[in-house]
């Protein structure tokens, strides 16, 4: 996901989660894009990642973690962040 190719912020908290997560890496970024943004299941991650689900769960939950911490540090919460998003589609 290019965290560069946004031309558009729409508000505060979405500067806030493009900068959260230009602090995580690629495959944390994907993790929470197919699973949040794409919607896809744990099954369908796993297939076409060639993971087994149980490596999606884990990698999930310390992508999860992470995206947290940064958004802590800027005075959001993940799932304020997810929401604010999903209500934005």
């Amino acid at each position: 996901m290019d965290l560069g190719s946004a031309t558009h912020v729409a508000s505060p908290l979405d500067q806030t989660l493009v900068e959260a997560l230009s602090e995580l890496s690629r495959s944390d970024v994907e993790i929470l894009r197919l699973v949040h943004w794409e919607q896809l299941s744990r099954a369908e991650i796993a297939s076409m990642l060639r993971l087994s689900i149980g490596t999606v769960n884990v990698r999930y939950h310390r992508a999860t973690q992470r995206l947290e911490d940064a958004l802590r540090r800027r005075g959001h919460t993940f799932a304020k962040a997810v929401s604010h998003t999903k209500e934005n589609q």
